[in-house]
Parts: structure tokens; sequence; C-alpha cells
């Protein structure tokens, strides 16, 4: 069994321990916990595991999220560059989705992604970009893991 079949198989072990958890929750009027906690049951239900690469601004992590997906397609630069989250999930063809904080959706071409995500195109998040959503074929996230890149600490 690998970790990501042994990491399904617990969590499904914990799923009702999850759910009356989040019944105590919203019983005690602590709904923003709880809504978190269902945001997580969900990823366990849907077999998604996120993967994320965190730091301080300017150290590297776009540049390895290129290095794992073999292409360059993470924006990276002498200056601070990331101003959205972005996550990679697996697909046989490249595809973007931008979510943005109005819940509206739009589809870009994958080459488009620094129009979005960075300090340069997309200042202060003038776009109001929520996230972006990549999809990518790359075998070391088939089946469930989700690569996220993030905005660097003080970003």
């Amino acid at each position: 069994m690998g970790l990501l079949d042994s990491y399904i198989e617990k969590a499904k072990k914990i799923q009702p321990i999850i759910d009356e958890i989040i019944e105590l929750l919203q019983k005690d009027e602590l709904k923003e916990i709880a809504n978190g906690l269902n945001d997580a049951k969900k990823r366990f239900e849907n077999q998604e595991f996120l993967l994320a690469v965190m730091g301080k601004q300017k150290r590297g992590k776009s540049t390895f999220v290129n290095v794992l997906m073999r292409e360059e397609i993470m924006p990276t630069g002498a200056i601070p560059v990331s101003s959205a989250l972005v996550k990679v999930s697996y697909a046989a063809k490249k595809d973007m989705r931008v979510d943005f904080l109005d819940g509206r959706h739009e589809r870009h071409d994958v080459k488009e992604l620094a129009e979005f995500c960075t300090e340069k195109k997309n200042p202060g998040n003038k776009k109001g970009v929520e996230q972006v959503n990549i999809d990518y074929p790359l075998e070391m996230i088939r089946g469930g893991v989700t690569l996220v890149d993030t905005p660097g600490e003080g970003a």
C-alpha cells in the first residue's frame, strides 16, 4: 500500500468523527470552524491531498514547483512575484481556471498565469483573484494530489 492509499484509508476512518464534531460545532455557534472542518471533510471525500509549498517571499517556492512540473509555468523573478494562490491538479490536458472573489470563474490559457497571480500584472490583487486552478499532465500528482503554490509570507 502506497502513502496516498494509506492516507485515504485513514481519512475514511475518521470521517464519522469529523461529522460528529461538525454537528457539535454548529450547535455551539462556532460555524466558522465547522465550515473549515467541512471543507477538510470534502477533501477527504474527494480523495484530495493538498501539498502546499510555503515560505517567505523570494525563497524559490514557484521555482521549486516549476522544477517538479519540469516546465516553467509559475512566474518567477528577482522581486516578489506571487500575489494569488495557484493550485495544480492532474489532468490529461493543460487548462487554467481563474476563480474570482466575486464568484466568477474564467478559463484562460496556462501561458496567461502571470496576468492573474503576479504583483506586476495584478498589483495588490486589483483583479480580485481568489485562486488560480491549473490542470496539468504531471504523473507525480495523479491520484488526488494537488500542488499549491502560495504567495510568500509578507506578500
